[in-house]
C-alpha cells in the first residue's frame, strides 16, 4: 500500500483500520441463544414456534451424527423441517430466522438489495436444516 494511501487511513484507533464493508452481524451460537457475536441479535420469524428450534454442538449428545467443521466441533442451531410438499402447511410459515442488519439501502434501490452471507449448511437425506454461521 504506497504511503499516501496509508497517511490517508489516519492515525491508530481502538476502533482498527476502517475497511469500506465492514462485517455487519455474525453469529455463532456458542451460548445456545440468538445472542450476536457483531451487531444485533437475531430472531425468531415468529415466537410461537420456538420449541422446534434446537442448539447443540456438532458430534455431540442429539447432534453426534452431525460432521465436525474442519474436523472441530461447531456450535450449530437445528431448524426443523416440518415435511410435506404442501405450500399452505401453516407450521412451515413460521420458521425461519429475522435478522436486523441497519445496513443502509444499495443498488439504487430503496431496500438493501447487494449483500454478502456465508455459512455452513448440512443437508442429509432425512430433510432438515443445521446452520453454524460465521
Amino acid at each position: 500500500m504506497p504511503d499516501e494511501d496509508i497517511a490517508a487511513m489516519g492515525g491508530p484507533t481502538p476502533q482498527g483500520i476502517p475497511t469500506p464493508n465492514p462485517v455487519k452481524g455474525e453469529w455463532n451460537f456458542d451460548d445456545g441463544t440468538l445472542a450476536a457475536t457483531v451487531g444485533q441479535d437475531l430472531h425468531y420469524l415468529n415466537d410461537t414456534v420456538t420449541n422446534l428450534y434446537e442448539f447443540g454442538t456438532t458430534g455431540q449428545g442429539s447432534f453426534a451424527a452431525i460432521p465436525n467443521i474442519n474436523g472441530k466441533p461447531a456450535k450449530v442451531i437445528h431448524i426443523p423441517y416440518t415435511g410435506g410438499t404442501d405450500a399452505q402447511d401453516p407450521t412451515a410459515k413460521l420458521l425461519g430466522l429475522k435478522m436486523i442488519h441497519g445496513i443502509l439501502p444499495n443498488g439504487g434501490g430503496t431496500k438493501l438489495n447487494q449483500w454478502t452471507m456465508t455459512s455452513a449448511t448440512n443437508v442429509t437425506s432425512t430433510p432438515s436444516r443445521f446452520v453454524k454461521a460465521g
